[in-house]
This record gives structure tokens, sequence and C-alpha cells, in this order.
């Protein structure tokens, strides 16, 4: 595949860092490699691949030829739940070997391929997909089939005109074919990344819709006697007060700060590496505290 790399290279200002980061071993559209060549090309300070419920792509993402200067930190993201509340964490400086972590996402991915085959089956009767042997290979052989990726499917097939209007008229939550997500107990997850000597961060608090700034406040203190490390401060999402938000209530919990754009490539062209909608700057500040919990969990930190 040809990716026109124009639109992502939105001068990032340095030193900055991008910690949240996908790539095509999940729901991204770009390489690990070529996520390291567009993280070199604009000179950032640090980049996580930090893909959805699976760590195939990080021997290569490590292996890319790079810039001394850039650092790289493997990772993965996981979607958990806690009471009732979907919580994203990001997981950086794993392990990826680590047999515990391989284990969970093994039966995450499962859990995601039974969900992929009932979303599927309903665009089939909805007349927006045929059932064809193509369909059956996209969603047992991709390993980490998302939304995105169906999504993609019916704008190439003349259904929808954008990924935008898929997910509004039928993969968003509770459109006619969206089927809710198994997944991970939060307590689990932060156990098994730590495990894998990890630092384990919230990722993007702010955009959870229900989120008073006092639930807010409570959860991030319940979360840190819990064992999560750190929380995402700096997000493509977040304005200014939001930032400062996340930054506050950080300090009082005890948390580490970290941030990145949640970068997807060409699903999501309009969220760049290292600049998200053209303001983000996560300041290479946040990378030395978590290199430093990282190297003292036994974690994998760069060379």
């Amino acid at each position: 595949m040809t990716h026109n790399y124009l639109h992502f290279k939105l001068a990032a200002a340095s030193p900055a860092v991008d910690l949240h980061c996908h790539s095509t071993h999940s729901d991204g559209t770009l390489a690990p490699a070529e996520l390291i060549r567009l993280a070199a090309e604009l000179g950032l300070a640090a980049v996580a691949l930090t893909d959805h419920d699976t760590v195939a792509g990080l021997p290569d993402f490590l292996a890319a030829p790079a810039p001394a200067p850039l650092k790289r930190l493997g990772g993965v993201e996981l979607s958990c739940e806690d009471e009732g509340r979907r919580i994203h964490v990001v997981g950086l400086g794993i392990r990826s070997e680590d047999g515990e972590l391989e284990a969970m996402l093994g039966q995450v991915r499962e859990w995601r391929r039974r969900r992929n085959r009932e979303m599927a089956a309903r665009l089939v009767e909805l007349g927006l997909l045929e059932d064809s042997p193509d369909l059956a290979r996209l969603i047992e052989q991709v390993e980490v089939l998302g939304r995105p990726h169906l999504a993609a499917t019916l704008v190439a097939g003349g259904k929808c005109r954008t990924m935008r209007e898929a997910f509004s008229r039928f993969l968003g939550r509770g459109r006619p074919a969206y089927v809710p997500r198994q997944v991970s107990p939060l307590d689990e997850a932060l156990r098994v990344v730590r495990g894998a000597g990890g630092v384990t961060i919230w990722a993007h608090p702010l955009t959870m819709g229900s989120l008073t700034v006092a639930k807010f406040q409570r959860l991030a203190g319940d979360y840190a006697g819990r064992g999560l490390d750190g929380v995402e401060a700096y997000y493509s999402e977040f304005n200014l007060h939001q930032t400062r938000t996340v930054e506050r209530v950080a300090a009082e919990a005890g948390l580490l700060l970290s941030g990145g754009s949640d970068f997807h490539g060409e699903h999501i062209p309009d969220i760049a590496l290292g600049t998200g909608r053209g303001t983000l700057r996560v300041p290479a500040t946040v990378l030395p505290p978590l290199l430093e919990r990282i190297a003292a969990r036994g974690g994998t930190v760069p060379s």
C-alpha cells in the first residue's frame, strides 16, 4: 500500500515525544518501520508503538533503522472494565515476550474475533457486506481487526462516503451493527502490565463522556492505589484547560505524566504524529520519570 505522508508532516515542536501510536498490526495504516521513519523525519525525541491488544509489531519497530537521538518504547493499549466503566490503559516499556502478558492478549484477541464475526454478520444482514471468502479471511486472519477495518471496507465498497459516516450510521455505539466488546478487568490489566516491566498509563481519561473533574480526582486516587502509574495529560482531543486539569489531578494523586497523539495514519487523517490536530505538544520532560520507573521494574528501556 502506498501512503501519502504529506498530511502527517506537521512540524512537531522540539523537543517533543509521542507515546501513543498505532500501526498496521492493529488499526493504524503505517507499518512499524514506517512509523519510525516518520518520527525521525519530524524530529521527535521519542515515540512509542502502542497497538491494541498485540505486541506483534514491536520487533520490527525496535529494529527499524533510526537516528541515534530517537528513543523508542515498546508498548500496548488495552481496553479494560472497572465497575461498568471502560478504561483504556497504555503499557509502556513492556517486555513483549512476557508469558502472562501474551496469554492475556491472546484471550482478548479471541474475544475480538467473536465480536467481529457478529458485527460482520449484522452488516451482511443489512445488505452492506457480501458474505464471501474475502470477508471470512479479513475476520479470521487480521490479528487485531477493529471497527476501523470494517468501516474502511464499507467505504471501499461504496456503502459509506467516509469512515465517520460508517461509524455514525452503522458501527458506533447503539448503531445497527455495533456489538459490545468483552475486555479484561482493570486490576488484571494493571497487574499483568506491571509484571511485564511496563508502566501503566490511563489513556485519554477526560474523553469519557460522564467523567466530571470531581469523579476524575476520585478515580485517579483510587487507581493509583491499585497499581496505576500515570495518566495522559497531553492528548489530541484535549484543550489547554483539560491538560492543566489532568496535570493538577496527577500531581495530587502522585501519578506520572504521559501523552501522545493516538496516531492511526489514514484511518484518522486529521490526527498527525507528534502534533495531533496541530497544537499537541508532549514535552520530552515526561520521559525521564517514565524510563526510570520502567528500568526499576525490569522493563525494556531505550538503549
